[in-house]
């Protein structure tokens, strides 16, 4: 499936796009209605909660004004009865002409009914002492009682009869409870009409936003769906659209060809200029690239990572297209003022040759990728032969992230000897892995692994708790010697570097002035504000700051002398060219002269002979570091070393 196919299938999917406007529309109407509802039902309860309070406190009016002023003490000892009760009868009909009071009686403190409008009652016990006892202790209450098939208001009043006050009893009035409704309804429904033109007219101002919102939504899940398959910076599809238009262009049948490209140099690059002209870069190399693949599909992976899935003719044809990509990324490009050129790795894997999935084909692409890389770059065609050595990175790659978790990597140091003295004046941390089966490894057998896969800043870590820790020893056995460790662009782009690096300090117990963070020279010159604001901190704690490998860069000199630097170490390229009429002598007494006019500490590397010692000392370097004064050593050998051949050439 190509990229013009894909974006018909992403439209096609757009037009059937559900209809969101009237998802919402019934979302929200049902959400207002049922929020409306609940409200009405509150208020409806409140103004019957009310009605029901406003019954109760006119039958305790209808107590305090009609019946109590007319009762004897002795209506509440015994059932009334004969013209007694003839006369009660009478006071109620004269003055209780309501007709929603059905019932009127009088109970005794101990829930007998002496009187009652309905005679029935009368010498029969109240159906609801607790009311009752309730209402005895001075307060009318009510309740919500049947009377046969009417519902009815019960208001239990609390009555004292009687000069001394010597009889106490209640007044149980029941009234029809639809006239209490009633009275509440009259109350409820203006206010719930208006309440409802309310909701209505919110739903109506609502249907605006909605639709704004559904556009808006639609457009967040289109653009959601098409980050999800496709590279933010360059447009390509990811690896996951990649592996899906892969696996649909196998279905089609025929010889498929996976193509895995790799930009060599790209880091130094990167490093060098600074992240933005390395997206500026990737988005070149994506144009060109697509220019050249036709209707292939071409992906970015991640990084620096290009893919492509094509039907090929044969073997050839494939190889073909693989060193057109190459030849396409190796023109320079103009960057950022600069004129840089890219080379390029490129692997092919066939099908069904190689695979018949999208899965092994792009691992098998990634193997002869690999192995195109390791011989110094060009395209190469997956051989089954080849997966030994891959399996044997990846194997490589695990144990080395265990051993760094498990911190049992080791720390070699190299001295850094005065050229006239021959005494030590630092060592250089070098670290070095003591592998079970492959024995003593050097860091160019395993650093590089450690850059790819992102373990370097764990790496970088374990070697500076180590070497710290080394130094605080020898400095409490009484001898001071400072400390070089190096660092990596990934580094100096983290922002808690400076508080890693005084955390490791703090745990070994070290002073920051004997400590030196040695950075490329490339990566110095990098002008980025997170990386300058990072060394600016370190200088701020008193650690010192040394550009490594100095002359294999394109340093400017104004911005050389902003930096906070204190040591420039010559790269040994030079050194080891001296007296062969390359010119090296002229560019290193020239950085020594740029060195000491900077108050820089100028250091050679790589010193392999007592020629170059004795040149380097005549120019005026002070010091200097190479197999020939020490090579790197495990701690226990490094303070009994003899620098006797070193001191002798000195001397002579």
């Amino acid at each position: 499936m190509n990229l013009a196919r894909a974006a018909d299938k992403r439209t096609e999917q757009a037009h059937h796009h559900p209809r969101l406007v009237l998802r919402f529309a019934v979302v929200a109407a049902l959400s207002l209605a049922t929020a409306g509802a609940l409200v009405l039902f509150v208020i409806r309860n409140l103004d019957v909660r009310n009605a029901e309070r406003q019954g109760i406190s006119r039958a305790q009016l209808v107590t305090d004004v009609v019946i109590r002023p007319n009762l004897r003490a002795n209506d509440l000892e015994a059932p009334v009865r004969g013209t007694r009760r003839a006369a009660l009868d009478a006071l109620l009909r004269r003055h209780l002409t309501a007709d929603s009071v059905l019932r009127v009686s009088l109970v005794r403190p101990d829930g007998l009914v002496v009187y009652s409008s309905d005679h029935r009652r009368i010498g029969a016990r109240v159906a609801r002492p607790r009311l009752v006892s309730e209402s005895l202790t001075g307060k009318a209450v009510g309740g919500v009682d049947r009377l046969g098939k009417r519902k009815v208001l019960a208001s239990y009043v609390p009555i004292v009869v009687g000069k001394q006050a010597r009889q106490r009893g209640v007044v149980v009035a029941e009234s029809d409870y639809a006239a209490v409704t009633s009275s509440a309804d009259e109350a409820f429904f203006p206010v719930a009409g208006v309440f409802e033109v309310a909701l209505v007219g919110l739903f109506l101002l609502l249907v605006p936003s909605l639709a704004s919102a559904s556009r808006r939504l639609r457009r967040h899940s289109e653009e959601l769906a098409y980050r999800a398959n496709h590279d933010e910076l360059t447009g390509l599809p990811n690896r996951y659209r990649f592996s899906v238009d892969t696996e649909a262009t196998l279905a089609e049948g025929g010889r498929v060809a996976v193509l895995l490209a790799d930009l060599d140099r790209f880091k130094e690059i990167n490093d060098a200029l600074g992240h933005a002209a390395g997206d500026v870069l990737l988005q070149e190399a994506a144009i060109r690239l697509q220019r050249v693949v036709g209707g292939a599909t071409l992906a970015r992976l991640g990084g620096d990572e290009f893919a492509i899935v094509a039907r090929v003719g044969d073997a050839a044809e494939a190889h073909a297209l693989a060193e057109l990509v190459r030849e396409t990324v190796e023109l320079p490009f103009a960057l950022a003022g600069f004129t840089v050129q890219l080379g390029s790795s490129v692997g092919v894997a066939l099908a069904p040759e190689h695979g018949a999935d999208a899965e092994v084909l792009l691992r098998h692409a990634d193997h002869a990728m690999y192995e195109a890389k390791r011989l110094g770059g060009g395209s190469m065609l997956y051989d089954p032969g080849h997966d030994e050595g891959g399996i044997d990175r990846l194997t490589l790659m695990a144990e080395l992230r265990l051993a760094i978790e498990a911190g049992e990597l080791d720390v070699w140091f190299q001295p850094i000897v005065s050229l006239e003295t021959a005494e030590a004046h630092a060592v250089e941390a070098l670290v070095r892995w003591r592998h079970p089966e492959r024995g003593l490894l050097s860091a160019a057998a395993f650093v590089p692994l450690a850059e790819q896969t992102g373990m370097i800043k764990s790496l970088n870590r374990l070697v500076l708790a180590k070497a710290l820790a080394h130094q605080a020893r020898w400095s409490e056995e009484g001898v001071a010697v400072d400390v070089s460790v190096n660092l990596t662009m990934s580094d100096l782009l983290d922002t808690s570097l400076p508080d890693a690096v005084r955390m490791a300090l703090t745990a070994a117990g070290a002073e920051p002035g004997g400590l030196v963070l040695e950075i490329t020279e490339s990566t110095a010159m990098t002008d980025s504000a997170r990386v300058r604001a990072t060394l600016g901190r370190l200088r701020e704690m008193g650690i010192r700051l040394a550009i490594d490998d100095f002359g294999t860069g394109h340093s400017s000199l104004a911005y050389l002398q902003h930096l906070p630097v204190q040591i420039m170490k010559i790269d040994k390229s030079f050194t080891q060219a001296l007296g062969d009429g390359s010119g090296s002598k002229a560019i290193i007494s020239s950085t020594i002269e740029l060195g000491r006019s900077l108050g820089l500490t100028v250091v050679a590397e790589g010193i392999e002979t007592a020629e170059q010692w004795d040149e380097l000392r005549a120019l005026g370097c002070r010091y200097g570091q190479g197999f020939y004064l020490s090579p790197p050593v495990p701690v226990e050998e490094l303070l009994g070393l003899d620098h006797a051949r070193a001191a002798g050439s000195a001397a002579a």
